[in-house]
């Protein structure tokens, strides 16, 4: 619980409860509740496994705020790294491959054929690493990726206004606000992220606790 979070990095293992959020980065386990006070989460992102909650999203000035729902923050942060990580290999394995192959078919000078075999050797190893390394990390990014496509869960509940600018995150499908929108609830079905009436969401929830 805090009362407002501003230019910040925050992470709980479970709820986070606040007036305000402005331009951080925020992640919860559980739910994120901004619907008090101000309730205004301006700029940053913000990522929750159950629920974001709050009075307004984003700002009539367009202030760009990214709201990621329906699985744990850290394994969607994992699945985003590794996305960076692998092309980073390839490229990295790429080079290597060309380099082998301008090591064995270009003569690089007489007295040089220690210095050749041993830059091969060193070459070839790495290129070793990286395949190992680059199949470990494709089958940890498919693990990861049946989960964050496979989002059923999860849902943004806009009080009062939610602004252009603002983004709806789900798994790997996500909706750009592009008008004002009042008194909604984002949530997904299918292969897409839809807008619902609030009330509807509420007391649909009301009747599950019952």
């Amino acid at each position: 619980i805090a009362k407002f979070i501003q230019n910040a990095k925050v992470h709980a293992e479970k709820d986070i409860i606040t007036e305000g959020i402005l331009h951080s980065d925020v992640s919860a386990g559980g739910e994120i509740n901004v619907d008090k006070g101000k309730g205004s989460i301006i700029g940053g992102n913000i990522s929750a496994t159950n629920v974001v909650s709050a009075k307004n999203i984003g700002s009539p000035m367009g202030a760009l705020t990214d709201i990621q729902i329906g699985i744990k923050p850290c394994v969607y942060t994992e699945y985003r790294e590794l996305i960076g990580v692998i092309a980073k290999e390839q490229e990295e394995l790429s080079s290597i491959e060309k380099e082998i192959i301008y090591i064995k078919t270009k003569n690089i000078g007489v007295g040089s054929e220690e210095f050749k075999r041993s830059k091969l050797e060193r070459m070839i190893r790495r290129r070793q690493e990286l395949l190992e390394q680059l199949e470990s990390d494709k089958s940890r990014y498919k693990k990861l990726a049946d989960q964050v496509n496979n989002i059923t869960e999860g849902m943004v509940e806009v009080h009062e206004k939610i602004y252009p600018g603002s983004k709806i995150i789900m798994g790997s499908i996500s909706k750009s606000i592009d008008y004002v929108q009042n008194r909604c609830c984002f949530v997904k079905r299918g292969e897409d992220i839809f807008a619902e009436e609030l009330i509807e969401r509420l007391n649909g929830r009301k009747a599950e606790n019952v």
